[in-house]
């Protein structure tokens, strides 16, 4: 509901320009198909290709009942974590969704959240949740051990 947001959605594209302009000015077309268009594509295959196998297949320790869609943490590809920011432990945003703080369990690197904290900090985010501070969800269940096949660590 927020204008800013919907704002930012909106023109997403439009926002590239000023770092294509500013990436023309450095180095050329290279720069700015290195800089705008490389970068975008990369950022959206990577973000449909978390949420393919997030939805699709992995390791889940809760299931919300009745719910169409079941979320999925992303193990089998043990770096994944890394490059979408804790998006990958995508069975505890299903579990929690209004949580901050997505990779709940020892051993789940969630970059993600130390960014939001950092924003925080700065002033720039505030009234961030963990699981901790939302209310208790009937049809939440824990269906399994809370611990992360994988050894990728931070």
């Amino acid at each position: 509901d927020d204008w800013v947001y919907k704002w930012m959605e909106k023109t997403w594209m439009l926002q590239q320009l000023p770092y294509a302009v500013l990436f023309y000015l450095c180095g050329g077309w290279s720069w700015v198909i290195w800089g705008v268009c490389a970068r975008a594509t990369a950022c959206i295959h990577g973000h449909w290709f978390v949420g393919w196998f997030a939805h699709n297949s992995g390791h889940r320790t809760y299931e919300i009942e009745n719910a169409a869609v079941q979320g999925y943490n992303v193990t089998a590809l043990p770096f994944v974590h890394w490059i979408s920011f804790g998006e990958s432990w995508h069975n505890n945003h299903h579990a929690y969704p209004s949580s901050a703080l997505l990779g709940i369990h020892p051993g789940q690197t969630d970059i993600g959240y130390k960014v939001l904290l950092a924003l925080q900090a700065a002033g720039l985010a505030w009234d961030l949740k963990l699981p901790k501070d939302l209310p208790p969800r009937p049809e939440l269940r824990d269906i399994g051990s809370h611990h992360t096949p994988t050894n990728w660590r931070l």
